[in-house]
Order: C-alpha cells, then sequence, then structure tokens
C-alpha cells in the first residue's frame, strides 16, 4: 500500500488533502463522463455533490476500499480509483432507479431517467422500504437471498459476478432476485397507503399556511 494512501487511511489530514488532489481529477472525470451519457439518471447541477458521494465513500471505514488496490496487478491508483468511481455511481444510479420503480408505479422511470419524479420524501421512502427488505430476509431462511441482495442492491454486482462469489449458478441468483422483487412489491403495496397520507398531510399543512400568510 502506498505511503500516501497509509497514511491518509491514518486519518492524516494533510495526506487526505493530498490524497484527494491527486485523485479529484479521475473522480470528476467519471462523473462529467456519467453526466454525459443520455440515459444518466443524473442531473448536471448533481456534479459537486456526486464527487462529494464519491469521496466520502472512498474514506468510509479508514479508506478500505484504496487500501485493497494492489499496484502489483499492473492497475494504477487512478484507475483503481475509476473503476470505483463508476461502480458507485452505478449503485447510485440503481438506487434512484428503484425508488421511481417501487414507490412511484405510474412513472416510466426508463422513459424519463434523470427526472426527479419523486419527492424526497418518496425517495426516503424506497430506501426504507430496502431496509425493510433486508430485515425480513434476515428473519427467514432465505438461502442465498440476502447475499445476493446486498451484491446486486446494495453493492451493484452483476448476476455472474453474484453467482461466482457465492458458488451458484446463475439460475440460482435470478430465482432470489425473484423472490426480492415479490418481497418488492408486497412491501409497496403495504406502504402506498401510509405514503399517500403523508403527502395528503403535507398538502393541507401548506394550504394551511399559504391561508394564513394571505390573511395577514
Amino acid at each position: 500500500m502506498p505511503l500516501l494512501v497509509e497514511q491518509a487511511a491514518a486519518g492524516h489530514p494533510n495526506s487526505r488533502r493530498l490524497l484527494f488532489a491527486r485523485l479529484a481529477p479521475t473522480i470528476r472525470a467519471r462523473v462529467h463522463a456519467e453526466l454525459a451519457r443520455k440515459q444518466s439518471r443524473f442531473l448536471e447541477h448533481e456534479k459537486d455533490d456526486l464527487v462529494q458521494e464519491v469521496w466520502i465513500d472512498l474514506l468510509h471505514d479508514r479508506l478500505q476500499k484504496l487500501r485493497a488496490w494492489d499496484p502489483a496487478r499492473g492497475c494504477s491508483l487512478e484507475s483503481f480509483v475509476a473503476l470505483l468511481t463508476r461502480r458507485r455511481l452505478s449503485m447510485l444510479a440503481r438506487k434512484r432507479w428503484l425508488a421511481v420503480r417501487w414507490q412511484c408505479p405510474d412513472v416510466d422511470a426508463d422513459a424519463h431517467p434523470a427526472r426527479n419524479e419523486c419527492s424526497p420524501e418518496i425517495v426516503v421512502a424506497a430506501w426504507s422500504s430496502a431496509a425493510r427488505i433486508r430485515q425480513a430476509l434476515e428473519g427467514q431462511r432465505s438461502g442465498h437471498a440476502l447475499a445476493v441482495f446486498e451484491r446486486i442492491f446494495e453493492q451493484n454486482w452483476s448476476v455472474e459476478e453474484t453467482a461466482e462469489h457465492l458458488g451458484v449458478t446463475c439460475q440460482v441468483v435470478y430465482n432470489c432476485n425473484h423472490k426480492i422483487r415479490r418481497l418488492a412489491l408486497d412491501d409497496a403495496e403495504l406502504s402506498r397507503p401510509v405514503i399517500a397520507e403523508k403527502k395528503s398531510r403535507a398538502r393541507a399543512y401548506i394550504e394551511t399556511a399559504d391561508e394564513a400568510q394571505r390573511s395577514r
């Protein structure tokens, strides 16, 4: 592990600043490439937020992901970070897509990939739904389903990568995905009335506040 990464992992502020200065151009380049894609699920004004999100992810757990870099494999640190950035953006895009698909069934998430079709509250509700699905999988003998959920939803692995890691066939992973989708659909059906009620209450509150403002 390079000295700079080792010192940054140890929490030295100056080393972290130097490391960010070295890696920021690579992260920004990958973010820019993602935003340039026609089917990108991100908007131009989110560029700085995405760079920060990637950097925070790299800092997690004392730079665990960066400490996994092995220069002996012939990959430069910048190339390795570009790969990690692409994976992180892919995971964030997948979460955004699932937020729309799970909690806004009337929205065509593929036709308008970059539009914020759901309110922030709805997106948070979708992530809460994912947490409930994980809890449901943990509470039952789900075989490989929990491991599949962790890798495909949370870490954005492919079906092939997941199958190889678990030592099973792709068909097993597809079967687990079917079970997870069923849980997602059931959770969405249960959550939708609650979400509708919250949105109704929010609209009523705003209308009351507007009326009070006008009467002053």
